[in-house]
């Protein structure tokens, strides 16, 4: 543990090293929010380049320390920590509201990740909503790092593929992990920093926009609970029980889709968790370059950090590579005017785009080396209205967004000149959603709408503030807009947090614990394809085939895999040349293979070991000659 709070501190000093070279004008807090999210996303990637050759062990995580400890040590003589409970008393007392809105908002995360990560009760292991689904899959990410450093870098769910999906925040955990925490108290943590760092990165990117705390609360808040028109179905839910109400932003049967960020997208898909936090970072330095207040290392900072993001979120990285382009090509036209067209600004915005070729192409390259073919067809296809399908595109989305999107035109045309312009690239992602679907679920898109949602937020909470001030009756409708916007949102997010199924038994965990002490690390495993199995999850061993609803998101043609897998189990005279030709170890047989396959049994106990059977699950080693 003692090594696992020395990466986050050592993480932390990088990031304020590299924070105070870009000379960034900022407030202290937005400055040790800089060095939290910059320092975790630099040192992942120190820790990450040393696991490769080195393996992920200890000897591994105290290298990495000392090698971010001295990239920081000119910077570390220069802090000066003056802290004392007075001053923090005084910046309570004068900012009350945003230290209530935000102590609340941090509770509110500690709790779904207490509950949804791995939560231990009596009998088990327990999850909730969404994350019950999405959690398995980190899990096995993280102990294949754990258990065996993952150095080929490949599915833990699908033998001898390169793991191409979003995996840098699940390293990240595993750095955590080998340094000495538990695993659960890794998710917990990382977790909860980095959900609340987004949103205190996005309320102080909404006050340097708008130049007002309030307004910068109200656009926090219509984020937090974005959600549309679904909240009117709550009237005709019979139930007193939370756990029991439909999701109010999810509710497909009555045109609902556009899913709550909160218990929808940052709980479960850890990925955009992390990259959500880091995409405040660019574009509070995009702004401050728009604005005319960054110096040209702020901007070559955001470039470093948009570089290093792909592996973390491609959608997210996508988005603000667009974003850039566009206010790049802006820049461009209102230099152009000035006739300045060969300008220091044009050299600057040259070097950002290099720098970030440089860092991303590799991961780009990496990223897409399994979908190529799929471009055009799963990946990257024309689909458009998103998923309205035969609904009428404007009431589907007022439908789905509420006020978020039937005030986005009047809070455009009375907005500033200079948010009216740095909002356009973010509109532009709106209707980039709506002509192109980029994954082969189309749900997926919803990583690319709240790239837009944000700024989005910003310009409806400055123009309903700006009627706020005017009179009662404006009051009034201040109060009752943003209630509406909010009650879908509110609901889901209330829904979430009496969410808890059991994700693993105490029979799980007692095999898990088995196959890990008693198998090689580098074992392979035949399994079911359920995505709570223990094998991949809580033992981090490789398994042939697993949940097929990942390996079709993540573009893998599993057809063939999945024939043989059933050939295997059926206990053919075929079925041992697929031992050999997948090099299984081990074959596990228990009731979520029975419930999956026609099992020949007798097949197994001529031909293998059982090395280990606990109920009615056994385990089978094969012994090759």
């Amino acid at each position: 543990m003692i090594l696992s709070m020395l990466i986050i501190l050592a993480q932390t000093l990088l990031g304020n090293t590299v924070v105070s070279w870009a000379g960034i004008k900022a407030s202290q807090s937005e400055k040790f929010l800089f060095s939290i999210i910059s320092g975790f996303l630099i040192g992942s990637w120190i820790l990450f380049l040393l696991n490769i050759l080195l393996g992920l062990h200890w000897t591994t995580i105290l290298v990495g320390i000392i090698l971010m400890l001295l990239i920081s040590s000119p910077r570390i003589k220069e802090i000066k920590i003056k802290i004392s409970v007075k001053s923090i008393q005084n910046q309570v007392k004068k900012n009350k509201i945003v230290s209530i809105f935000f102590a609340s908002v941090f509770f509110v995360f500690l709790y779904l990740h207490y509950t949804h990560y791995l939560e231990p009760k009596s009998d088990g292991l327990y999850s909730g909503g969404g994350t019950w689904g999405d959690i398995a899959i980190h899990l096995s990410i993280i102990t294949s790092f754990v258990e065996n450093s993952n150095s080929k870098i490949e599915y833990p769910v699908y033998l001898g593929v390169p793991l191409t999906y979003n995996f840098m925040v699940d390293f990240a955990t595993a750095a955590w992990v080998a340094g000495g925490l538990a695993i659960r108290d890794a998710f917990v943590l990382m977790g909860v920093i980095l959900s609340i760092s987004s949103f205190l990165l996005f309320y102080f990117l909404a006050k340097n926009i708008t130049r007002n705390s309030n307004i910068a609360i109200v656009a926090t808040l219509l984020v937090l609970f974005t959600g549309g028109l679904g909240f009117i179905y709550f009237l005709e839910d019979k139930t007193s029980n939370l756990s029991q109400f439909r999701d109010y932003t999810n509710y497909p049967e009555k045109g609902i889709n556009f899913w709550n960020l909160v218990g929808s997208i940052l709980l479960p898909q850890r990925a955009y968790m992390a990259g959500f936090a880091v995409v405040f970072l660019i574009i509070n330095s995009l702004w401050r370059w728009f604005d005319r207040k960054a110096n040209p290392k702020e901007l070559i900072f955001s470039a470093l950090i948009m570089g290093l993001l792909p592996l973390f979120n491609w959608h997210i990285f996508l988005s603000v590579g667009i974003v850039s382009f566009i206010l790049f090509l802006i820049d461009l036209f209102l230099e152009k005017k000035k006739l300045n067209f060969i300008s220091e600004r044009l050299r600057l915005w040259i070097i950002f785009f290099s720098i970030v070729t440089i860092f991303s192409l590799p991961q780009v390259f990496w990223t897409f080396s399994q979908v190529i073919d799929n471009v055009g067809k799963s990946f990257l296809a024309l689909q458009l209205g998103w998923v309205a399908k035969d609904q009428n595109w404007l009431l589907f989305w007022i439908f789905n967004l509420g006020f978020l999107f039937v005030l986005s035109l009047p809070a455009f045309i009375l907005a500033e000149r200079k948010l009216k312009i740095f909002y356009l690239p973010f509109a532009a992602l709106f209707f980039i959603a709506n002509i192109f679907r980029f994954q082969p679920w189309d749900m997926d898109n919803l990583k690319i709408f709240y790239m837009w949602i944000p700024l989005n937020s910003i310009l409806i909470a400055s123009l309903l503030y700006s009627l706020f001030k005017k009179g009662i009756p404006y009051k009034i409708f201040f109060f009752a807009i943003v209630l509406i916007s909010i009650s879908s949102g509110f609901l889901s997010v209330a829904r979430e947090t009496q969410l808890s199924w059991m994700l693993f038994d105490n029979q799980d965990i007692e095999l898990a614990s088995w196959v890990r002490e008693n198998t090689p690390k580098d074992s392979i495993f035949l399994t079911s394809s359920h995505h709570n199995h223990f094998v991949p999850t809580l033992a981090g061993r490789k398994i042939v085939m697993g949940y097929e609803g990942w390996l079709w998101v993540y573009g893998i043609n599993y057809d063939q895999r999945k024939n043989d897998v059933e050939e295997l189990f059926s206990g053919t005279p075929e079925s041992l040349n697929m031992v050999q030709k997948y090099n299984v170890d081990y074959i596990v047989i228990g009731p979520k293979e029975t419930s999956m396959f026609s099992i020949n049994d007798s097949f197994f106990l001529e031909n293998f070991e059982v090395v280990k059977q606990q109920k009615d699950v056994r385990i089978f080693k094969i012994n090759r000659i």
